[in-house]
């Protein structure tokens, strides 16, 4: 934990994760009892109950978990004003984008700050994996498209993305009947482009069960290279696969009711510091997303 914050934080946040006063005390070289008068003093200070205590055992309360989240979040932007104030060299700026966003977002994004003389790590994962990455601090801020709670992070909305089912061949199921008897090519758990399936398949009474066969795959451009075979069905992007449906070697498919356009978000840590430089780079994402959908909305028309 930061060296701005109080020695006792430090207490809390290893007994949440230890859960014992006893594994607390050996990581931290101090005495079992010095660990209970730190926690008892942080109590009373803060006037919250940190712990239950019941004989020799304990446990830690919501409160206290709710606390070291916190504390680990602005410590992580403590570190990141810190190095701002020391004016050390430029730190790149650590940058994850899911599979999907990272084929038809990432590209264009790139070349930008590479112009602007920014220094940049592109980490790819899907989106339960760099929300995880943004808690770790080991990324500044990700492209993602799947479902997650909102208010944990900071938040920057990037448009929409058309999200539907395609084919390589031009007559495929017209129903939900057959289109489950099609073999189903289904991103990893944790995908953003699972989740957008499995809910609009919950809210419908379905679910991917219901397809006969079902290919757990966990990288887009590879699920693409199966479709172009002519093997099965898949629910994604279509600005992922714009070219192929284009050019007739990919097929959007008509099935009822199935209508998505999801949102797209830039996410990093609450109040970080660099805030004001993210807003950059998403107003510069979302500019030239809103300006692609009206090229393609023009070559359709």
């Amino acid at each position: 934990m930061n060296p701005l914050y109080d020695h006792r934080l430090l207490t809390l946040a290893t007994l949440v994760e230890t859960g014992s006063f006893t594994a607390t005390a050996e990581r931290l070289f101090i005495s079992q009892p010095a660990v209970s008068q730190q926690i008892t003093a942080l109590e009373n200070e803060l006037n919250l109950e940190l712990v239950h205590r019941r004989g020799k055992r304990i446990q830690v309360t919501k409160a206290a978990e709710h606390l070291t989240n916190y504390l680990h979040r602005e410590s992580l932007n403590a570190d990141q004003l810190l190095e701002q104030l020391r004016g050390a060299e430029p730190v790149p700026l650590r940058l994850g984008a899911t599979l999907s966003l990272a084929e038809f977002m990432l590209p264009e994004l790139l070349g930008e700050l590479v112009d602007a003389g920014h220094q940049v790590k592109i980490h790819t994962a899907n989106t339960d994996q760099l929300l995880q990455a943004i808690d770790d601090g080991t990324i500044d801020l990700a492209l993602v498209e799947g479902n997650f709670h909102k208010e944990a992070y900071g938040v920057l909305p990037l448009g929409t993305a058309a999200f539907g089912p395609v084919m390589a061949q031009p007559h495929g199921p017209r129903d939900w009947e057959a289109a489950f008897n099609t073999p189903l090519y289904l991103r990893e758990a944790g995908s953003g482009t699972r989740m957008i399936l499995e809910g609009w398949l919950a809210t419908h009474n379905y679910s991917v069960n219901d397809f006969s066969r079902v290919i757990e795959v966990d990288n887009p451009t590879t699920i693409i290279k199966l479709l172009l075979q002519g093997r099965g069905i898949s629910f994604m992007y279509l600005p992922l696969v714009e070219g192929l449906l284009r050019d007739g070697k990919l097929h959007r498919l008509d099935l009822p009711d199935f209508v998505v356009n999801h949102p797209l978000t830039m996410v990093y840590r609450k109040n970080s510091v660099a805030e004001s430089q993210y807003q950059q780079v998403a107003k510069f994402l979302t500019s030239h997303h809103e300006g692609s959908k009206k090229k393609h909305l023009g070559r359709e028309s």
